[in-house]
């Protein structure tokens, strides 16, 4: 009963247009209740009867609105029945126009179109006459052809401007009364508004909104003072707390699920109007949350969980147990995913992403977030997107992966535990391995994962680690040989190429074993690759091992610069080089090489050329004073930066071969090269017919002499290096460090670094900056009987020349106090018989041994490398 009045006192809606029935009965209850607080005030003084009066005219005055409103409706619902009818009789009188009109628009059709569909048909009907009586012609000599082609012409005219009339009159007519049409529109619109919406004594029909406000805040209060005594209002006020309540309820479950885009708007209202019968019956507001989305549920035919969880995850609570109960449901969880894929909140990346994956998605997905759901979409998305780019760019190089990889597979494999580039890793070498054709699948798919990702800084640090395995670093040096032997015979590489290949790994294990610097590089490698490093070419590999090599053999040789033997083995070694090992010294971009080549058929060019080098033909370097004089005679300059401009010798008799520091720029060289030429030539009298060219080797193994396992097979071939492998080494000798000859002198399997101290006196090996020995003692060491002698006492520990003693003593085999003594006694032996058995001074005899100690130990850095 006091529900209504409960609507009316907080401004909520109190009547339905359509149910004039309630509207009386709440006019009824209202009269109930003045009475009832009239017989209140019977026993009350004077106050309690001023604040019953008080109260009863607010009362009355809500009863006031309630009448005004019905006699509103009542005028609302008359004026729109009188413009319904207007409107009903306008729309009589469009329709009887139009068929007025449609009926005109026939007639004059009919009388337009009879006389010519008579000329019509019997112009077509006029060559079939022909047909049958030709005789006919003379009688009427029309062509049939014609006669067809001038009805036909005649006719579409005819149709046109009729139909053309028809419409004009039809438009002019209708346009008038369109807006009829749209008045009854509009008018029904508005009964239909009438209908359904609910009074609000909130809205502008209540024109003192301050009374009203204060009729509100007085009946409240009332309630409150009235509620232990007053059985009518008790009710209310406990009316009062349930509606409010439930309502407020309603409308939070109504918000929650709008922002999924799900619209209860209909079925909320129904459940404020008409609560559920135990409504009342649940004080707590989660219970009435539950009723609620049990109600709706049991509406929309969605099971009561999913709406559960739409609801507490907008209110921010925790849905970890419903999200594992929905998850082990896949009905629950599919119906799930359609709600969130429609709502909005998921970025489905340009429908590339549809239901399927999105319910594989919330599989997976340990909490129930639409923001991380969304940043699992997008996970998702960003490795299919790598995919495509690296499939089409695999497509591109050769390498066709016949199973591709669609968003649904990538959506299943993917681990959410996981970062973008773990995940895009891993898929991508299951992809490359269930694809690749090839026996060890796993080296080839991390080979071209480390080519193809290396640039990408996302990947390169993963895909460089894991390349670092063995077989790996053999197909990535196979990769750069094939590379490079790719664009020496200028065709383009595809990573195809290397899939070809199928015994590169065995092929790059063979040379390994042949070839020192390789072994070197494999090594440095793969380690460089362990750290995270990657190298685009194996040139660029190799300078950078060179780089590292000299580094280390600097310092060593800096401590031990002041034996000569130092300097001596590494200049004899260097010298001894063969052509592989001088071609990977230009290619680490120790020097560059340079050929000039020269024709003349009158004058000697050649001879004008040699003029301007600083070397003699035998190698030796032309005095000071000779360029000088040159320099005079030519007007030129032969020095820059304090070094000679030009370095080269004969190679044969029309070519000559130089090299240049690795500072100097090929460009600027051959730019004053052939202005110093020109001021030479211009000193000479007579003509001359001559030709000249300078070019610069690039060598590789490939374009740049002859490899010894080309023909080394080869039963009437014996192989020997080039001599211009030992000119060029001879000439770049003054143009390197120390250092880097030596490196370069490990690189060479026909060189043994330590074998030429075993040629060497004593007196040779410990020969030193600022050591002094008198005549006797130079004899002693230079004999060759010495070394024979101290070979005899070392015979006990296995030792037979000085490069087994430079090894011992640098693995520190046999300690150095026990090789002393040895040292001593061998020379004291020595000098006691060549000179008349005296004693070697014992400090001298220290000295000695000790030198000799020291020069091993320093050449023996050399072995290390």
């Amino acid at each position: 009963m006091p529900l209504c009045l409960y609507w009316l006192a907080l401004g909520r809606p109190a009547v339905d247009s359509m149910s004039s029935n309630r509207l009386k009965e709440t006019e009824q209850k209202v009269d109930d209740l003045l009475k009832e607080l009239n017989q209140k005030t019977l026993g009350l003084d004077e106050e309690g009867k001023k604040f019953y009066t008080e109260f009863s005219e607010h009362i009355q005055k809500i009863y006031s609105e309630l009448t005004n409103y019905r006699n509103e409706i009542k005028k609302d619902a008359e004026v729109a029945r009188q413009n319904l009818f207007k409107n009903y009789l306008d729309a009589r009188e469009v329709a009887s126009n139009i068929f007025t009109i449609l009926n005109s628009a026939l007639q004059k059709f009919i009388l337009l179109i009879l006389p010519f569909g008579i000329l019509v048909f019997l112009g077509l009907l006029w060559p079939f006459i022909v047909y049958f009586f030709p005789s006919i012609l003379k009688i009427i000599p029309i062509d049939p052809q014609l006669l067809s082609s001038i009805v036909t012409i005649l006719g579409t005219v005819i149709l046109f401007v009729v139909a053309w009339t028809i419409k004009k009159s039809l438009d002019e007519n209708l346009a008038v009364k369109a807006h009829k049409f749209d008045d009854l529109e509009s008018q029904l619109e508005k009964i239909d508004i009438l209908q359904k919406k609910p009074y609000n004594l909130k809205m502008e029909k209540v024109s003192d909104q301050t009374g009203f406000e204060k009729v509100k805040s007085s009946f409240g209060i009332a309630m409150q003072y009235l509620s232990r005594s007053t059985p009518v209002l008790k009710e209310v006020y406990s009316e009062n707390k349930f509606v409010s309540a439930w309502e407020n309820t309603c409308d939070e479950v109504k918000n929650s699920l709008n922002f999924f885009k799900i619209n209860v708007e209909s079925e909320i209202t129904s459940l404020k109007i008409n609560p559920p019968s135990d409504a009342r019956d649940k004080e707590d507001a989660e219970l009435k949350a539950k009723l609620v989305l049990r109600n709706l549920a049991e509406k929309l035919k969605i099971d009561e969980k999913i709406l559960e969880i739409l609801f507490e995850y907008y209110r921010g609570k925790n849905t970890y147990g419903l999200w594992v109960e929905i998850k082990a449901d896949d009905k629950k969880c599919k119906i799930l995913a359609k709600i969130l894929y429609n709502s909005g909140h998921i970025d489905v990346n340009n429908q590339d992403i549809k239901e399927g994956e999105i319910f594989e998605i919330l599989k997976k997905t340990k909490e129930f977030s639409p923001i991380e759901i969304s940043k699992n979409v997008n996970l998702c998305h960003r490795v299919h997107n790598y995919f495509k780019n690296y499939e089409t760019r695999l497509s591109d190089e050769g390498v066709l992966l016949e199973r591709n990889i669609g968003i649904t597979q990538i959506v299943k494999s993917i681990d959410f535990n996981q970062t973008f580039e773990m995940n895009f890793l891993t898929l991508f070498s299951e992809a490359l391995e269930s694809n690749l054709k090839i026996e060890n699948k796993k080296a080839y798919a991390n080979a071209l994962m480390a080519i193809l990702l290396n640039k990408d800084i996302n990947f390169k640090r993963n895909v460089c680690q894991g390349a670092s395995d063995d077989d790996v670093v053999y197909l990535l040096m196979a990769y750069h040989e094939l590379m490079q032997k790719k664009n020496e015979e200028n065709k383009h590489f595809k990573l195809g190429d290397l899939l070809a290949d199928i015994n590169a790994i065995s092929q790059m294990k063979t040379k390994l074993a042949d070839d020192p610097e390789l072994k070197r590089r494999f090594d440095f490698f793969k380690v460089e690759l362990g750290n995270g490093d990657w190298y685009d070419s194996g040139t660029f590999l190799l300078k950078r091992l060179v780089e590292e090599l000299e580094k280390d053999l600097s310092k060593k040789i800096k401590k031990a610069d002041k034996y000569a033997i130092i300097h001596k083995v590494i200049d004899k070694n260097f010298a001894n080089v063969n052509i592989n090992t001088v071609e990977k010294a230009v290619d680490a971009n120790l020097f560059s090489v340079y050929l000039i080549m020269s024709a003349s058929e009158e004058g000697k060019l050649v001879d004008k050329i040699d003029v301007l080098s600083c070397r003699k033909p035998d190698f030796g370097y032309k005095k000071p004073v000779e360029l000088q004089s040159i320099e005079r005679q030519y007007s030129l300059t032969l020095t820059k930066n304090n070094k000679p401009k030009y370095d080269f010798v004969k190679y044969s008799t029309a070519t000559r071969v130089g090299v240049l520091d690795r500072n100097t720029s090929f460009s600027d060289f051959k730019k004053e090269f052939m202005q110093d030429i020109r001021k030479i030539i211009l000193k000479e009298p007579g003509n001359l017919k001559i030709g000249l060219s300078t070019l610069r080797i690039t060598p590789s193994k490939y374009s740049f002499g002859i490899l010894d396992d080309e023909v080394a097979d080869l039963d009437n071939v014996e192989t020997k290096n080039l001599h211009l492998a030992s000119l060029i080494a001879a000439l770049a000798r003054d143009h390197i460090a120390e250092s880097e000859k030596a490196v370069m002198a490990t690189f060479d399997k026909n060189v043994d670094l330590l074998e030429i101290i075993n040629q060497q006196s004593i007196l040779e090996l410990i020969n030193s900056t600022g050591t002094n020995f008198s005549g006797d003692s130079q004899k002693l060491l230079g004999s060759q009987e010495l070394k024979i002698d101290l070979f005899n006492e070392l015979s006990g520990i296995d030792i037979k020349n000085f490069k087994e003693l430079a090894i011992v003593i640098n693995k520190a085999s046999v300690q150095k106090s026990e090789l002393l003594a040895i040292f001593k006694k061998a020379f004291s032996k020595k000098y006691s018989i060549s000179s008349n058995y005296l004693q070697l001074n014992d400090n001298l005899c220290d000295r000695l041994a000790n030198e000799l100690f020291n020069a091993l130990e320093a050449v023996s850095t050399l072995w290390e490398n």
